[in-house]
């Protein structure tokens, strides 16, 4: 759930990827690298282990910045939570 909606493991899937096919983890993890840059699904994958709580200020802000459009949530999701951007990328951000 920490990283239900992090901006690289968000993607516009129909019901049967999302509720049956559980099993293709693995072909998931290597398209999020390929479209990502290499080692992202190990990075989510490990911050995916602890729990990371949105308080509901967070959601709140998180919900109206989505609606806003795909740039503005990404920008407000590195706010909220800039650890939840690989090392790599923080260098680019600053």
């Amino acid at each position: 759930m920490a990283t239900r909606f992090h901006p690289f493991n968000v993607f516009p899937q129909g019901t049967k990827e999302n509720r049956f096919e559980r099993a293709k983890e693995w072909e998931f993890g290597k398209k999020i690298d390929e479209m990502h840059g290499s080692g992202t699904a190990q990075f989510l994958e490990e911050l995916s282990r602890p729990i990371h709580k949105w308080d509901t200020a967070e959601r709140g802000t998180r919900t109206d910045t989505a609606r806003r459009g795909w740039n503005v949530y990404c920008q407000t999701y590195w706010m909220l939570r800039p650890s939840h951007l690989p090392s790599g990328l923080r260098a680019k951000a600053a």
